[in-house]
C-alpha cells in the first residue's frame, strides 16, 4: 500500500505511532460481508503497558448490529 510519507511512520519510531492512536480515541473499523464493505466509527482504548508494542481494544455497542460479524450470525 502506497503511504504517502507526511502520513508514514518509521518503524524505528512506534512511539510516535503510540501516541497518535492515544490522542486519537475513535476510528473506523472497516470489515467486509455478504452485502459489500461496512464501515462504523467506533472508540478505542490504547494500553501501552500491555505488551511489547501495547494493546488496542475497541468497543462495539449491543444496538450497532455490525457486532454480529464477530459471533458468526451474519455473514
Amino acid at each position: 500500500m502506497y503511504t504517502p510519507k507526511p502520513f508514514a511512520f518509521p518503524a524505528d519510531r512506534p512511539a510516535a505511532a503510540q501516541d497518535v492512536i492515544s490522542e486519537n480515541p475513535f476510528a473506523a473499523m472497516v470489515m467486509t460481508g455478504a452485502e459489500g464493505l461496512d464501515a462504523v466509527h467506533i472508540p478505542f482504548v490504547f494500553d501501552h503497558m500491555r505488551g511489547e508494542y501495547g494493546t488496542l481494544s475497541a468497543h462495539v455497542a449491543r444496538a450497532n448490529p455490525i457486532w454480529r460479524r464477530f459471533d458468526g450470525t451474519s455473514a
